[in-house]
């Protein structure tokens, strides 16, 4: 894959169709990502587009002293790259296709980006610690493994009376 597939849409040229059809059907799709959200949420936003929306990725943006800078809104668990089939090196081609006007990037990317290859990337990426995110989809997600521990509790509550 080469990064020059990748291109820089502003939020009037986006497909607002195509977007929220990439997110319903990623691996990884999130609220976060669908554009009616970050709408809401986002002071201004653009995109990273691979292909004819195969993948995507959502630039939340401002300008604060003449300086262009990329941030994590409020009340957004995690952006990156939605998808399918994400690997490290799309990942890589795609923070290398953020336009070098954003001199600042504190972005927190979703479980399915892997950043392990990132080390030599010339841009100052500061990502933040890992946030913790409950798999609700796995037969033996964590939900069911927390409902699990919660009827335990509550019969040894009535065991105990």
């Amino acid at each position: 894959m080469n990064s020059t597939l990748i291109r820089y849409v502003t939020r009037a040229e986006l497909d607002v169709q195509l977007w929220d059809n990439c997110i319903t059907n990623a691996s990884n799709g999130l609220i976060y990502a669908y554009s009616f959200y970050l709408d809401t949420i986002a002071k201004q936003w653009d995109a990273l587009v691979l292909d004819d929306y195969r993948m995507v990725m959502p630039l939340t943006w401002n300008k604060k002293a003449g300086l262009y800078y990329l941030y994590q809104p409020t009340f957004t668990h995690s952006l990156g790259i939605f998808g399918n089939n994400i690997t490290s090196e799309i990942v890589k081609h795609f923070i290398d296709a953020i336009p070098k006007k954003f001199r600042l990037i504190e972005i927190s990317l979703n479980k399915e980006n892997d950043i392990r290859k990132l080390n030599d990337h010339d841009c100052s990426v500061m990502m933040r610690k890992k946030r913790p995110a409950m798999d609700l989809v796995s037969p033996t997600s964590e939900a069911r493994r927390r409902r699990s521990r919660r009827q335990h509790v509550r019969a040894a509550v009535i065991h105990a009376r």
